[in-house]
């Protein structure tokens, strides 16, 4: 008897990079709404977390950083959730970090190398409770940041 097919969960980094009460965003769109996201992307096999984070990070704001702290791990679980049919059987792992900027930033691409993730915009730690972050269950534990160290660990399987 044949196994079935195994099917790989593929994991990917974000960076809560902070600067100056301000922490890096990408403004964006997702599904005809506009919102920001956290900047990060899929981790290559045999990449290192770090080196993922600053690769993307790098491309999508042309920004050197380093990862500090682990903070969260969100799962996404597709059929479990209400959405497009195309995300049927979808599982993916996201690793979040909080990270710091190798020197103090100069400014942010107008062009980056990575347009497709979005506009990278410095936003007030203050202000990201009221804006549109996905997923928005992240939204306080991120503004907490500016005044402590939130728990860490396991977020669960979260979507907006």
């Amino acid at each position: 008897m044949a196994k079935p097919p195994t099917r790989s969960i593929p994991s990917s980094v974000k960076a809560v990079v902070l600067h100056d009460s301000h922490v890096l965003l990408l403004q964006t769109s997702f599904k005809g709404e506009d919102c920001y996201v956290l900047p990060g992307g899929v981790q290559r096999h045999g990449e290192d977390t770090s080196r993922a984070l600053s690769r993307h990070v790098y491309f999508q704001t042309g920004l050197g950083i380093f990862a500090r702290r682990f903070l969260w791990l969100r799962e996404y679980i597709g059929p479990d959730k209400a959405g497009p049919v195309i995300e049927s059987g979808t599982h993916s792992i996201e690793m979040i970090f909080r990270c710091s900027v190798d020197a103090p930033p100069v400014g942010l691409l107008d062009d980056p190398i990575d347009y497709a993730a979005g506009i990278p915009e410095w936003v007030e730690l203050k202000r990201v409770p009221e804006i549109n972050l996905l997923p928005r269950s992240l939204r306080n534990p991120i503004a907490a940041l500016a005044s402590a160290e939130p728990a860490t660990g396991y977020v669960g399987d979260i979507v907006r």
